[in-house]
């Protein structure tokens, strides 16, 4: 399915800490933008996981270079 608007917040690094898997969730969730569509993302930036209560969850380490594709960068740098 193609969508108008497709958003990624945070899954793509927290599902493992593999970054084959981030960059297959990345790949899977611009290849499901419509063609004039929008892709809205968030992600854990520079973090190895995070910590919910007692438990640990690994995370995939990111940055802003690693969620760029050639010539359609994935990531705002603007800190407005």
């Amino acid at each position: 399915m193609m969508w108008d608007l497709v958003g990624l917040f945070f899954v793509a690094c927290s599902v493992s800490a593999r970054q084959s898997d981030f960059d297959a969730i990345v790949l899977n969730a611009c290849d499901h933008v419509r063609p004039g569509g929008a892709l809205l993302a968030a992600f854990l930036g520079g973090c190895d996981g995070y910590r919910v209560g007692d438990r640990w969850f690994p995370s995939a380490r990111c940055d802003e270079e690693m969620v760029e594709l050639p010539s359609q960068p994935l990531v705002s740098t603007s800190s407005s």
